[in-house]
């Protein structure tokens, strides 16, 4: 009963930040405000988000299929611009789900992420989303992810070291997620620095026990 009560709470949250709700600083935040797609792809796997990113233009939009996505390593790589982002995005909050071995990276310039839920399942490898590309050599600048909830999504050893996100690079925003229940070790959330200034934004995030 305290799990559905608790779920219930996440659905709140974060459907309140989709209707407008959220208020707070619109600093990388209305792209879809005045954004005009120019193409929207219906994905279904890991790979054709992969192969749609290889022909993706900015201002693009990327829609998940709804449904559970098991063990599904996600790779959003690619270049908008600060007037036209590509947005990687799911038909609501709750309608797809990532279980399993499961993690997304996100590698390039001005892309979105936007309403994706990981529950019942573990990162097989490293944080369970990144702001860096899936072979760590490209970090991530001017991307954004929001909508977003990472629920008890914990190994089977709580000795097990990952954080659930880590944001490298500069410009980066983390707003509007909800993060519940990580029991391992790792921290939840950290910036990694440089030598230069990130300019990173973490805001209106909801961090539950």
């Amino acid at each position: 009963r305290r799990e559905a009560h608790a779920d219930g709470v996440a659905d709140a949250f974060l459907q309140q930040h989709r209707q407008g709700g959220s208020g707070g600083d619109d600093t990388l935040r209305s792209h879809a405000g005045f954004r005009q797609p120019q193409v929207q792809r219906i994905v279904a796997t890991p790979g054709e988000i992969t192969a749609a990113m290889g022909m993706a233009q900015p201002g693009d939009t990327l829609t998940m299929a709804a449904g559970t996505w098991t063990d599904a390593r996600l790779v959003f790589e690619g270049n908008g611009t600060a007037e036209k982002p590509i947005t990687l995005r799911t038909p609501g909050y709750g309608r797809v789900t990532l279980t399993g071995a499961s993690n997304l990276r996100i590698g390039g310039t001005y892309l979105v992420v936007d309403g994706l839920q990981f529950t019942n399942g573990y990162s097989p490898a490293d944080a369970v989303i990144e702001f860096r590309n899936a072979s760590k050599s490209l970090e991530s600048s001017h991307c954004r992810l929001t909508n977003t909830g990472i629920i008890d999504f914990n190994p089977a050893l709580k000795t097990t070291d990952y954080k659930w996100i880590s944001v490298y690079g500069s410009h980066n925003r983390v707003d509007h997620c909800y993060l519940r229940g990580k029991n391992h070790q790792g921290t939840t959330l950290v910036v990694w620095l440089s030598a230069k200034p990130n300019y990173h934004l973490i805001d209106h995030n909801h961090f539950a026990y």
